[in-house]
């Protein structure tokens, strides 16, 4: 067992300075349980020479250690077991996420030892780190994604008049502190947002006037800020918007087909802005 453990150990050392770097080995040797398996079995390895070297023939059958070969073969069952837990152990570190995520750690504890200032102050210092940034949220911890509560989502969108552009799928993998969730519009579109909506839309429908995409993006955007008209004026500045775009894009100088797909997605952002939504719904994007 202890040929197979150091043989295993010289394998994942050797893959990890091939693929990862040289320097990665001193992280894997500094590992607590790592090195706590190692000195199992070298302690057992020890313990049994010492064992097997009092015994000789002339002690008989009466003055055999008993305690001490029954200890013997306790520490080999426990040294068993600890092999499990080292080719488990093992499996895990040679994963290039978790060998990331140990040196990340590592340097993060670097930064935080060599700042000699308050917590408080290390934060301003080093804010992408601990907050993330304004109109999104974002995970306190890096990995794989293994469920989304959509219906929370849901609910919490609707309470708050909101739209939450979920970036993430089960299954991603994600580093802390990223752009996960992007929130739209915390409030409903009042009169105020509804001058905001001719003024940013004006400019880029009379430049794009000819070019298809920014036209069917600019309907799709219309269509998307279905969710959160809850007052008729706030429906009658994007009906309106969406009245200049079908306008352009009927004496634009455009292909039979690409004025047919930008007029029927024109009209596919009327139906859905038409009506208004109830408070139990929810825009996916």
């Amino acid at each position: 067992m202890t040929s197979l453990v150091v043989s295993v150990t010289f394998v994942i050392l050797t893959l990890a300075a091939n693929q990862l770097g040289p320097r990665l080995i001193s992280t894997f040797i500094g590992d607590r349980q790592i090195q706590t398996v190692l000195g199992l079995f070298l302690g057992t390895i020890l313990y049994v020479l010492v064992v097997l070297r009092s015994l000789d023939e002339t002690l008989g059958v009466e003055g055999v250690p008993h305690v001490a070969v029954t200890i013997g073969s306790v520490l080999t069952v426990v040294c068993l077991f600890a092999l499990l837990f080292y080719v488990h152990k093992i499996a895990r570190a040679i994963i290039a996420d978790s060998i990331v995520a140990r040196v990340a750690g590592d340097l993060h504890n670097d930064i935080r030892s060599m700042l000699s200032a308050e917590p408080k102050e290390t934060e301003r210092a080093i804010p992408g780190i601990t907050k993330p940034r304004a109109g999104s949220v974002s995970l306190d911890r890096s990995g794989y994604i293994q469920v989304i509560d959509y219906d929370r989502l849901a609910t919490l969108a609707c309470g708050e008049y909101a739209v939450f552009d979920v970036k993430v799928r089960a299954g991603h993998f994600v580093l802390k502190n990223g752009e996960h969730v992007v929130v739209h519009a915390g409030h409903p579109l009042g009169a105020e947002t509804a001058q905001t909506v001719r003024s940013a839309f004006d400019a880029i429908r009379q430049a794009g006037q000819e070019i298809p995409p920014v036209l069917i993006r600019m309907a799709d955007v219309l269509g998307q800020l279905a969710p959160v008209l809850r007052s008729g004026q706030a429906q009658a500045a994007v009906a309106q918007h969406l009245g200049k775009l079908a306008e352009t894009t009927t004496e634009a100088r455009l292909a039979p087909s690409d004025r047919t797909a930008v007029l029927r997605r024109i009209e596919q952002a009327r139906v859905a802005t038409a009506t208004r939504p109830k408070e139990g719904s929810i825009h996916v994007l």
